[in-house]
């Protein structure tokens, strides 16, 4: 099914901060505000790798400096950068930061029996929660969560 993704991390490129620090019910309100939905999983990994798939934005071999990762240590927000500042870090349809930077919710559970919910694309942070298009760890839709926790929205094409 098509759909549109926001191009970069809420609330969008002028921003001198993305929403971080926000749970996954925080994240959903924010896109059905704006007329939007959280992303799926399945449209965010579209969007970040393109139809081939790849494992980054920007192919499959890892390029450092590319994208806004592994440049603090964790814990550490103070780097955060604002969003679709990193032009090298684009996807194949013309995505910024879904890798480095903040992780982002999607609308998808962990599995079937948890209230935990994913968040995708690894941070700005060495090593922590991997990088890239596949990079994922789970948190509960409720509980407070980091400065590294954000949200980008998508719609359905005829909205």
């Amino acid at each position: 099914e098509p759909f549109c993704i926001d191009r970069t991390e809420w609330p969008g490129p002028g921003a001198t901060r993305p929403v971080a620090d926000v749970t996954w019910v925080q994240a959903r309100v924010a896109c059905e505000l704006s007329g939007k939905r959280l992303c799926a999983e399945d449209e965010w990994t579209k969007a970040c790798g393109g139809a081939l798939g790849w494992l980054r934005p920007y192919g499959d071999r890892p390029v450092v400096g590319l994208c806004h990762a592994d440049v603090q240590e964790e814990g550490q927000y103070d780097a955060v950068v604002p969003p679709g500042s990193v032009a090298t870090c684009r996807g194949p349809y013309g995505t910024l930061d879904q890798e480095g930077n903040i992780s982002e919710w999607v609308e998808d559970r962990r599995n079937d029996v948890s209230l935990d919910r994913w968040v995708l694309g690894g941070t700005m942070w060495p090593g922590v929660y991997g990088a890239g298009c596949q990079a994922r760890h789970a948190h509960p839709e409720v509980a407070p969560v980091a400065g590294d926790d954000g949200f980008r929205c998508c719609r359905e094409v005829n909205r």
